[in-house]
């Protein structure tokens, strides 16, 4: 069973989860926190990284927490209701970035099936 935990984070996933749960641990012996399975520690870090981080990161630093939480501590961060709360606030007033380049070339592709002469009816199909 232990090995097919293992498996579970496998390749360039397992280093950035360890990564993220290194930069955990680290700032929980900085800020001497004794319970790092505690909802209140975890809820202090997120605090304390909101204000540097979108909540987009945010989010990816929880999942990759909660998976690596329940493999190495056995802790269930998807129980914490506090910590949740807390990150679904910090998602009300996120606006995504919309990258332009698709657009653009989405403008590109209906300008030319518009505007094509009847010699490029072939490519235009």
């Amino acid at each position: 069973m232990r090995k097919n935990r293992r498996r579970f984070i496998a390749g360039k996933r397992k280093a950035r989860y360890g990564k993220a749960y290194n930069i955990y641990k680290n700032w929980c012996a900085k800020k001497s926190a004794k319970n790092v399975r505690s909802e209140t520690v975890l809820l202090a870090n997120f605090r304390e990284l909101a204000k540097q981080k979108k909540s987009s990161t945010l989010w990816s630093l929880y999942c990759m927490l909660r998976t690596i939480l329940v493999l190495r501590e056995r802790v269930d961060m998807s129980k914490y209701g506090k910590l949740l709360a807390f990150l679904k606030r910090q998602s009300i007033d996120y606006n995504p970035k919309k990258f332009s380049t698709f657009t653009k070339k989405i403008n590109k592709i209906n300008e030319f099936l518009e505007n094509a002469s009847k010699e490029f009816l072939v490519q235009k199909v």
